[in-house]
């Protein structure tokens, strides 16, 4: 893609989270993005290949794109990887030990959660990683923030010698907003240090960076007590006061806008002060996450009351619609009436997603559904809409690359009532090369 002359610096930009984490990328200097696409991440390593004096790829699969950028980073420059919540899962051999590495260029993983399903065969938290690799997590909550934290994101990298995450969601990706745009500002390499006992991860050299690993994880945990990207805010009603992060903030703050509320930038390591603190602000405290009740499982083990996910849903988006009658039910109030215009308004027309007009595998599918006795393992890409109507050509699909693998484990555990099945694997040629 050709490179285009970037918006001046000091202007305002209407854009998405996406766009506005690449545009801090490009500014702090990064030499090396590497990412694999999957929506909602997809944006960003779009983006990051117009802009000059960086390079990028789409690597052939999330870990691979991880470990282009510990390459870089290893070398003193800063780094970027991208990529959707399963592709941590891919990515996470390599995230387990560079934890115990540590960087030496900045290096953020920047990793989009598709709450509430809109594109993805699952619906992870992410947020477990941070705890899991030791890892500092942050969360915007709209396009400046995404901007802003990626940006700090690679001088906390820096200064903790620790890879970050920056936890997106679909909201955050895609929803655009005003940015305050800097210039980009090079970032020299130091170059390589050959440390034998620091790089090469055997056995004894592991057992010796692990005490170092949970040294920095409580340095980092204080240093999460004193960010400014965990805001305290004050309120007057009383009855209810909320924690909550990304674009559930937006969402609790227009359904109880005098509550007094924890926002969390800096999500882990938890600033369990600051928790304590707004504890003493309210009568009871709800812990408002998507998707799973991570930070309320840790508060609760560390003695905190608190309320989440015994009010609110553990899957989908925490609309304000969601929030403010749930909450309302806890404070035993009546729950404020559906808005007049939302009762009104019929059911939209089911429009299920299809295949591109004139795509070829529309083709292939079509002669599936006319072959007798046959058993499709399916994969991830826009063929997995071969599942649906006219088609009807998918008995499974699991996750990218699996499709030979259930096929396999098909034939071999099909028992008599399965003999006369002819077993197929479908896949496409970025998940074929993904494997």
């Amino acid at each position: 893609m050709a490179a285009v002359m970037p918006a001046p610096a000091a202007s305002r930009q209407l854009m998405s989270g996406n766009e506005a984490v690449a545009r801090a990328v490009w500014e702090s200097g990064a030499k090396v993005a590497a990412g694999y696409p999957g929506t909602p991440a997809t944006e960003m390593m779009e983006v990051l290949a117009t802009y000059p004096d960086i390079y990028t790829e789409w690597s052939v699969n999330e870990k691979v794109s991880l470990e282009v950028a510990i390459g870089a980073s290893m070398m003193g420059s800063r780094s970027f990887s991208a990529m959707k919540h399963v592709g941590l899962n891919v990515a996470s051999d390599a995230l387990m030990t560079l934890t115990l590495t540590g960087v030496a260029g900045g290096l953020v993983i920047a990793v989009a959660d598709d709450v509430g399903l809109s594109s993805s065969q699952n619906e992870q938290d992410s947020r477990h990683w941070g705890r899991f690799a030791h890892v500092p997590m942050l969360e915007p909550s709209d396009s400046q923030e995404a901007y802003d934290m990626a940006r700090y994101a690679f001088e906390l990298s820096e200064e903790y010698q620790v890879p970050v995450i920056l936890r997106l969601t679909s909201r955050i990706c895609h929803v655009k907003g005003l940015v305050t745009v800097g210039e980009r500002v090079e970032h020299a390499s130091r170059g390589f240090s050959r440390n034998a006992e620091r790089w090469v991860m055997v056995p004894g050299h592991a057992k010796r960076r692990i005490p170092l690993m949970f040294q920095r994880e409580q340095e980092l945990k204080r240093l999460s007590d004193q960010s400014p990207l965990n805001v305290l805010e004050p309120g007057t009603d009383r009855r209810v006061a909320f924690i909550t992060s990304g674009p559930a903030y937006m969402h609790v703050r227009e359904a109880f806008p005098d509550a007094p509320l924890l926002k969390l930038g800096f999500s882990y390591p938890w600033p369990l002060e600051k928790v304590a603190a707004l504890a003493e602000m309210a009568d009871a405290v709800v812990v408002v996450e998507e998707v799973e009740p991570v930070l309320e499982t840790e508060l609760k083990a560390a003695g905190f009351a608190v309320h989440g996910k015994d009010i609110l849903p553990r899957t989908g988006e925490l609309a304000p619609e969601v929030v403010k009658p749930a909450v309302e039910r806890l404070l035993r109030k009546e729950a404020a009436p559906e808005p007049e215009s939302a009762q009104s308004l019929p059911p939209l027309f089911p429009r299920p997603p299809t295949l591109c007009a004139s795509c070829p595998h529309m083709g292939i599918y079509y002669t599936l559904s006319q072959l007798k006795n046959l058993t499709i393992a399916g994969d991830i890409g826009c063929y997995t809409l071969g599942a649906g109507h006219p088609w009807n050509s998918l008995d499974s699909t699991i996750c990218m690359g699996a499709s030979m693998g259930v096929a396999l484990g098909m034939d071999k555990g099909r028992g008599e009532a399965d003999r006369n099945k002819r077993i197929v694997a479908v896949i496409g040629d970025s998940t074929f090369m993904h494997m």
